[in-house]
């Protein structure tokens, strides 16, 4: 794991950060995500964090097996959904059979992975009709003031794995056993308060990873950036699905040169 994941996310104050500032994905997201798993026998959430989407496919009638390898964030799920079996395990090394999974969901969390052993376990374990779901909540920065908060909260080392790298969806796309990625999107708006902004920015993993003082100042910052704003007001995201399936095996990886 990343180093920036174990030290930032494995910390209970910032798990209650994340759970109060991260919103859940928009309803018809959700009604995308679930058309596309319903019907399925065996469906796999890797790295589910804390279960903001966990809750919302148990509540849809989905059958999903979790796993998340941050101790912290794998109690959150487990007490929110007690009846939900949330495996200790990483994208790269899965506790499931060669061809049982019926489909694989990434919520929030396939940037984190280290794309190549993560690639070629899910063609492992993905059926040969299985399919790979990804969903975000990215923040839309079409918005002057999302830019502004995105320059604050960008690590500066340039290290930490991000979603708007477009990293992820590089490795994919270059991985000849996977169909090139279906796209969804919808804007998600989501209700917010000057301190729900503070909140999400310490919610970020590398500045959750920080030592105290440093967090404070990055907060006042963010604090400063929405100081006029009137409340409430919205956050801007997209919730964007991206789909993908197995081509049929015995095609070589991209990543085996």
């Amino acid at each position: 794991m990343h180093q920036s994941a174990v030290e930032g996310y494995n910390r209970p104050e910032t798990i209650d950060a994340y759970q109060v500032a991260r919103p859940s994905y928009h309803p018809d997201g959700i009604a995308e995500l679930v058309g596309r798993l319903t019907g399925l026998d065996t469906v796999v959430e890797v790295g589910a964090g804390t279960g903001i989407l966990s809750r919302e496919l148990v509540a849809a009638g989905i059958d999903v097996t979790a796993t998340e390898p941050v101790a912290a964030m794998r109690a959150a799920l487990t007490a929110a959904l007690p009846a939900t079996t949330c495996l200790d395990a990483t994208a790269e090394d899965l506790p499931f059979d060669d061809n049982s999974v019926d489909a694989i969901v990434a919520a929030q969390s396939f940037h984190w992975f280290d794309y190549g052993p993560a690639l070629d376990e899910f063609h492992r374990v993905l059926r040969p009709d299985g399919r790979l779901l990804l969903i975000w909540n990215v923040r839309d920065e079409a918005v002057d003031w999302m830019q502004r908060f995105t320059t604050i909260v960008t690590d500066p080392t340039g290290t930490t794995p991000r979603h708007r790298t477009m990293k992820w969806r590089d490795a994919i796309e270059a991985d000849a056993r996977f169909a090139p990625l279906d796209d969804w999107t919808v804007d998600n708006p989501w209700p917010t308060t000057r301190q729900g902004v503070v909140d999400r920015a310490l919610s970020v993993s590398f500045v959750a990873a920080m030592p105290p003082a440093d967090q404070t100042a990055i907060a006042d910052q963010i604090a400063a950036l929405v100081a006029t704003m009137t409340e409430p007001f919205d956050f801007p995201y997209r919730t964007e699905i991206n789909e993908t399936r197995p081509r049929p095996a015995g095609q070589r990886s991209n990543f085996d040169a």
